[in-house]
């Protein structure tokens, strides 16, 4: 049975700091897994390196069989990685629907940005997607309003909207 996501032998160093040195793991399809360490362990460069923000110095990054290592973000969403952010990533200046609008017009690919964004149907799903965090009466505030636990979970709202087969989440407390 293939891992829905291996990494093999993934490494990175800044200058002399080691961030990643041989990390290798494998998730398997439903799996839930937690990875956990003190503050600079490499945690947000795992996750960095597996979604393309980053690119290994060695190793591979192995998605549904496919290796994706060094692909831009954007690519690496397509084939079906969302992830939320350490420090949550939003549009302040729009509302928390507009956000997972955003989201959800992002899924429906790259030409998707030309078309009104606020079509019917993808403002309906970015509703329920918040309902479903609880995020439902935040719906018409501004991002840059929220709290930072409204904040975080707007962030991940956003993340599930790209419907991803694996979603890894950055720093949840």
């Amino acid at each position: 049975m293939t891992a829905l996501l291996e990494a093999r032998d993934l490494r990175l160093a800044f200058g002399g700091v080691k961030a990643a040195d041989g990390i290798s793991l494998s998730v398997a399809e439903g799996e839930f897994l937690a990875i956990i360490g003190p503050n600079g362990a490499g945690k947000t460069t795992f996750i960095n390196m597996c979604t393309g923000w980053l690119k290994p110095q060695g190793g591979r990054i192995i998605f549904r069989g496919e290796d994706i290592t060094g692909l831009a973000p954007r690519r690496i969403v397509a084939k079906g990685i969302a992830r939320s952010f350490q420090l949550p990533q939003l549009f302040t200046e729009h509302t928390v629907l507009r956000n997972v609008a955003l989201a959800v017009a992002a899924r429906e690919g790259p030409n998707s940005w030309l078309r009104p964004l606020l079509r019917a149907s993808w403002v309906e799903e970015a509703y329920v997607i918040l309902r479903g965090f609880g995020l439902e009466d935040f719906a018409e505030t501004r991002a840059d309003a929220l709290n930072e636990g409204a904040r975080k979970l707007a962030d991940i709202a956003m993340a599930v909207a790209l419907r991803p087969r694996l979603l890894l989440m950055d720093d949840l407390s």
